[in-house]
């Protein structure tokens, strides 16, 4: 704000009005209220009387309804109970990189590691299973070959192996094979 008299910026806002710092001009002269706006103190329950396993059902069928309204979502998303009984959404990539990844019984195990020690939890589940794959083992073409089919890139995927210290990783292979 600037003074319409001079062009000042030193504007001076006090309770009951707007002064210019420079001039001495009253810019306005209404009453300012500065404290912060009051919220009332109730309490409003939004679950209703709706029980627990209601609640769980409206709000998977919310879940379904959205997404199999949207041509883009069917075809990229399905729902899916994990293993703790959640219900989550999980896209098609994920469940075809779950399913690779449990025909190598060295890196699903790994992978297991990684979800339980919390590595990689903010990543896509198709990279954490690229990196359990290379963990176990997987170098070179076949490397290559598995990001191919889990469509990770190769760029991508060498950027989140540097964040694993190399102290986590061999922990993880140690106690992968200390499993066996």
């Amino acid at each position: 704000m600037r003074c319409p008299s001079c062009g000042s910026a030193n504007i001076v806002w006090t309770e009951s009005s707007v002064v210019c710092g420079n001039c001495g001009l009253v810019i306005d002269e209404q009453k300012y209220d500065y404290s912060p706006p009051s919220f009332s103190e109730e309490v409003v329950d939004l679950t209703g009387t709706m029980r627990l396993s209601e609640r769980t059902k409206y709000v998977t069928e919310y879940i379904r309804d959205r997404i199999s309204n949207n041509e883009f979502n069917r075809r990229r998303f399905l729902l899916r109970v994990n293993e703790r009984g959640k219900l989550g959404v999980i896209s098609r990539e994920g469940v075809l990189a779950l399913e690779l990844i449990k025909k190598d019984p060295v890196a699903h195990k790994i992978y297991l590691i990684i979800n339980e020690e919390g590595y990689l939890s903010g990543a896509k589940i198709k990279t954490r299973v690229a990196v359990s794959f290379y963990l176990s083992g997987y170098k070179g073409k076949k490397m290559k070959d598995i990001l191919r089919k889990l469509n990770v890139n190769e760029k991508h995927f060498r950027r989140v192996l540097r964040k694993i210290p190399l102290g986590a990783m061999i922990r993880i292979i140690e106690k992968a094979v200390d499993e066996s």
